[in-house]
């Protein structure tokens, strides 16, 4: 008869922690999306609720608009995935 050894790999903490991180950043991307989408909308609602849109409230449509797509484009990599 012969016994099966298991050795502890010694990454195993590492990667642990490296998907832990991955993970959480990919949950608070996650969960500001719909905080970025109802910023853009309420502002968009506010300006247009108003006989007329001011330079003011066009530059707060343009700015929430702005931060939501850069905020959509900053997507965090997987660990496992490649960088370009």
């Amino acid at each position: 008869m012969t016994k099966s050894v298991t050795y502890m790999d010694d990454h195993q903490p590492a990667l642990e922690a490296t998907e832990l991180l991955s993970s959480l950043k990919q949950g608070i991307w996650l969960l500001c999306i719909p905080a970025w989408l109802f910023g853009a909308i309420e502002r968009g609602a506010t300006a247009f609720s108003h006989r007329s849109v001011t330079p003011l409230d066009l530059l707060q449509i343009l700015t929430a608009a702005f931060f939501l797509t850069s905020w959509l484009l900053l997507k965090p990599r997987r660990s496992s995935e490649p960088t370009v």
